[in-house]
């Protein structure tokens, strides 16, 4: 069966002589090059959901006030990234709330040339920004899910990884489990397996290599046999 497994694990992008982890822009890559197109994605957690919140915090605050953002400040992201692939930092969620951010902003501007009451818009955006990037987030998820043809998502946490980051993760995960299933047009197929919590990487690798041999068992692409 075709599909790709998708590997969350708390390890920097590099690559070693059987693997490589992925960053971000792996995963959005716009051309796929035959020769570096794994089934098993080994992706840092870094890359969908970083560890370092302050950029997703500060979204956070210029999405509620409209203040006005530095000029630089979307370099201030803090998602991990490989260093063959340049030196500015991403991750899905920094993007999707990025994103969301400037969408607002431009639809109060607009409203505001236009002569429009901008006030009370700009007043109703920033109470739902939070749930809205969230949301954003999710159906992101989905499309990086589709566009990598992932079928299956295994999330591994290491043992020294603080409990707050774990638990984070562990809630956006599930959010989107259960946002996913009403979707239309973004909705993936893709499943999470049971998570796993790791002191070597040897483990997540052996885990790894179980799962994709139940995927190959699948008769239909991301569907499970009854």
């Amino acid at each position: 069966m075709d599909g790709k497994l998708l590997i969350l694990c708390d390890e920097l992008p590099e690559t070693k002589e059987h693997y490589s982890i992925k960053d971000y822009y792996f995963l959005k890559r716009d051309m796929i090059d035959p020769e570096d197109d794994p089934e098993k994605l080994f992706v840092t957690w870094d890359a969908i959901i970083p560890k370092n919140q302050s950029f997703i915090d500060a979204c956070k605050y210029y999405g509620l006030t409209f203040e006005e953002m530095p000029p630089l400040f979307a370099l201030m992201q803090e998602g991990k990234t490989d260093p063959k692939n340049g030196t500015i930092h991403g991750s899905l969620q920094e993007e999707s709330y990025f994103n969301t951010l400037n969408y607002n902003r431009n639809r109060v501007t607009k409203l505001a040339q236009d002569g429009e009451d901008y006030q009370a818009e700009a007043l109703d955006l920033s109470c739902q920004y939070p749930s809205q990037a969230t949301e954003q987030f999710l159906r992101d998820f989905s499309s990086l899910l589709n566009k990598n043809g992932v079928v299956r998502i295994l999330l591994c946490y290491k043992n020294t990884t603080d409990s707050a980051s774990v638990r984070h993760r562990m809630l956006l995960m599930e959010a989107w489990k259960n946002q996913n299933r009403f979707m239309r047009d973004q909705s993936s197929s893709a499943e999470i397996v049971e998570s796993i919590a790791y002191d070597d990487f040897g483990e997540v690798y052996s885990r790894a290599n179980e799962e994709m041999l139940k995927i190959y068992s699948l008769p239909i692409f991301g569907i499970s046999k009854m």
